[in-house]
């Protein structure tokens, strides 16, 4: 396995919102990386898409910051087990949905991902 670091740049519309759809597949999601620049407190929606999972979802960032999303193991009767995370896989694409992020700002979302 390999590491990879996949910086996304995010521009927002006048409304504050940006949409960014990014094709990762085959990797598992270790860290994201939040580095606000001039975005002002938005909300963060990723998801794996065409499953739609979610992957991390917080609002009203203020402050730059790195999130170790993590999704619970299945035991054997397929119940979660309590303290057991693991690293998100990414069949296909990364979804970045953006809202209350200001008139055209620009940040970006900085991905470890391992292959």
């Amino acid at each position: 396995m390999s590491l990879q670091v996949k910086s996304v740049p995010i521009v927002t519309a006048a409304d504050g919102s940006a949409t960014v759809t990014v094709r990762a597949g085959g990797v598992v999601i270790r860290a994201i990386r939040v580095e606000l620049g001039t975005l002002s407190t938005p909300d963060f929606t990723i998801t794996e898409q065409p499953g739609n999972t979610g992957i991390l979802a917080v609002a009203g960032v203020a402050a730059d910051g790195t999130y170790y999303p993590t999704v619970l193991a299945d035991n054997a009767s397929g119940v979660d087990v309590v303290g057991a995370g693991l690293a998100i896989p990414v069949y296909d694409r990364i979804q970045i949905v953006v809202a209350g992020g200001g008139d055209t700002k620009t940040g970006r979302l900085i991905f470890l991902l391992e292959h």
